[in-house]
């Protein structure tokens, strides 16, 4: 997926984030923290991690956005997102990747919960919009685990892509328990 402004990624994340509610939403108490064996996560544990690197995000974003200000960041040029990024991204598509440790759920957290956890990581996206739309994002960068340094469009996009991925894994799971 190539995106041509910032509009194009709070649309993307947008459409990835109401397909997740309505995925999180079907999930029937009974459900909610049932395993199987190509799953050894639960819908909670997911929704769990979710909202943990959504908020992470959101607050990389932020750092990254307060110290391009603050470094005197021009006016933007265009989107702050490298052709490298979009070879993650066609990675990111098959990889199986382990999650670091800061982001693993802990189970401490219901679907409404981390549901509740996803709403603030998005007040807070939504509140750093004008600082997206209106700063040359390229510098400065915050590494990835896996992706290396990011610009904060590039976490930002990641973000949704993230959420895409695991409504993914939802769905799967989902699927297998009501088989």
């Amino acid at each position: 997926m190539k995106f041509e402004s910032i509009a194009d990624i709070y649309a993307a994340n947008q459409r990835s984030r109401e397909k997740l509610l309505a995925v999180l939403s079907d999930i029937r108490d009974d459900e909610a923290d049932k395993t199987t064996d190509d799953e050894p996560w639960s819908a909670a544990y997911i929704a769990e991690h979710i909202a943990i690197v959504s908020n992470g995000m959101a607050g990389i974003c932020s750092k990254l956005i307060e110290k391009a200000k603050a470094n005197g960041a021009a006016p933007s040029v265009g989107l702050a997102i490298t052709d490298t990024f979009y070879g993650h991204l066609a990675k990111m598509a098959t990889m199986k990747a382990e999650a670091p440790e800061r982001v693993k759920p802990t189970g401490s957290f219901s679907i409404e919960e981390s549901t509740a956890k996803l709403d603030a990581a998005n007040t807070v996206f939504q509140g750093l919009r004008e600082g997206f739309e209106q700063l040359d994002l390229s510098e400065p960068t915050f590494p990835h685990p896996y992706f290396g340094d990011l610009t904060a469009t590039e976490w930002f996009a990641l973000s949704g892509l993230h959420e895409r991925r695991h409504t993914e894994q939802l769905i799967r799971l989902r699927e297998s328990l009501r088989q």
